[in-house]
């Protein structure tokens, strides 16, 4: 018994990230905000089903395969969905494991649930914690299940049929989220070119999943309850919205992802976690001083910027001192200080993909990392074409926060040896050093959410 708990030690922290997960949902105590709405509506009612979803669709949203479970689920007791979230959030867990072919290492795997244990839980208070987490949780984790063939692909192996038709099953569920359908899209577009080039080859797989990705996107682009919805919320959230341009809309996004991802009143620690790892992987890499002083710069800019932030939210400073940090208004391109703030933020990302360069060269590794950071940052930067860019809340953000855990998943993974020595210990440091204080701060606006 001994010997097989030791063989499978690297398990152990996915059982204490599940024990973590359900004690602190065991917090949440009853439903909030939307869920009430969804608890009108009977889920033992085949009738009322189909005629809510048949609203749903004409008058409100493309979310067909979301939006039952989201009914089922505030229909049953709470410790369904806290079973439900936990294991959804495991499935994310071990399917990062598998597809970045993290193996047997303790601390790895470590380092990867505490990643994932430490995730902001409480964006998915904002809209109804049921709600939420059964649109973006299972979307999220059938989205990276939708990628398992292109792990097969890289390790040679081909799949069973019926893990083929699982697959096929994750992508047509998980793509009913625009924001995920766009994803996945984009990854195996990626792959494709990767293949094509290298491998003179594309697999039946990719190409079945690319088409149910398109699929999935032309159905939420052509559902009339998308359009309306996009009318109503204008004229609720952003009358402006209608004036705007293709480009205006882009670059809007942008300017707001990027402002999020490193400035955020709420401190994003993922940020923090990536900033520090990567440039801690260059440290150790035997690249020019220079080089090594731009990722140390983009380090003390950010804490520099999150210090001045903290100060203005406790009082020390006035919003209007050095550099404003209020929250963005709908007249953002038209105030400088705003635009060169979140240009600034523009810049330490582009900083991001220079040091990726650094340190992995222009090889695979780089690509790799590289779609990971544009994935999660374009599925962001796409609000802008939302009305409701400014007033969303922190949830929409959530892809962009799991491909900053995968990505600095990916260079613990390439740039670090399995065994615990001393240049492990101090990744380990890095990343659990913010992981608790993000889930510090979790647990905290999880009380009070």
């Amino acid at each position: 018994m001994f010997q097989k708990l030791q063989k499978n030690r690297h398990l152990i922290p996915y059982i204490l990230l599940a024990a973590f997960l359900f004690a602190m949902f065991c917090m949440v105590k009853e439903p909030t905000r939307d869920d009430f709405y969804y608890q009108s509506i009977k889920a033992d009612s085949l009738g009322d089903m189909m005629a809510f979803l048949s609203q749903m669709y004409l008058s409100w949203s493309s979310r067909m395969v979301t939006e039952p479970l989201v009914v089922l689920l505030v229909n049953l007791d709470m410790m369904v969905w806290r079973i439900f979230c936990v294991a959804n959030i495991l499935i994310i867990a071990l399917s990062v494991r598998y597809l970045l072919g993290v193996r047997n290492s303790v601390w790895k795997n470590s380092a990867l649930c505490m990643l994932v244990g430490s995730f902001p839980f409480s964006y998915y208070a904002s809209a109804g914690w049921i709600t939420t987490t059964a649109i973006y949780l299972i979307s999220i984790s059938l989205g990276l299940v939708a990628l398992y063939p292109l792990r097969r692909l890289l390790d040679g192996k081909r799949s069973a049929w019926w893990e083929n038709a699982l697959f096929i099953l994750s992508a047509i569920l998980a793509c009913n989220h625009e924001q995920v359908g766009a994803v996945v899209l984009g990854v195996y577009l990626c792959s494709c070119a990767y293949c094509a080039v290298l491998r003179r080859k594309i697999s039946r797989m990719q190409i079945c999943q690319i088409a149910i990705a398109v699929a999935s996107i032309l159905f939420v682009l052509t559902c009339p309850g998308d359009a309306i919805r996009m009318e109503v919320e204008a004229q609720t959230w952003l009358p402006e919205y209608a004036d705007w341009t293709f480009w205006e809309k882009l670059l809007r996004g942008i300017l707001h992802a990027a402002d999020y991802y490193f400035y955020t009143t709420g401190i994003n620690f993922f940020a923090f976690a990536l900033v520090f790892t990567l440039g801690l992987a260059l440290f150790l890499r035997p690249v020019r001083n220079w080089k090594k002083a731009l990722s140390l710069g983009t380090g003390l800019w950010l804490c520099l910027a999150v210090g001045i932030i903290l100060l203005q939210r406790l009082g020390v400073l006035e919003k209007d001192v050095l550099f404003p940090w209020e929250e963005y208004g709908v007249n953002m391109l038209a105030r400088g200080v705003d635009v060169t703030r979140a240009a600034s933020a523009l810049l330490l990302l582009l900083l991001l993909f220079c040091e990726l360069f650094w340190l992995f060269g222009n090889s695979a590794s780089f690509w790799t990392a590289s779609m990971l950071l544009a994935a999660g940052f374009g599925s962001a930067a796409v609000l802008g074409f939302s009305p409701t860019v400014y007033a969303s809340g922190n949830r929409v953000f959530s892809i962009f926060v799991y491909a900053t855990i995968v990505l600095i998943c990916y260079i613990v993974n390439k740039v670090f040896a399995d065994s615990c020595g001393r240049r492990e210990r101090l990744a380990l440091l890095v990343t659990g050093a913010f992981s608790l204080a993000s889930t510090a701060k979790n647990i905290w606006l999880v009380l009070g959410a």
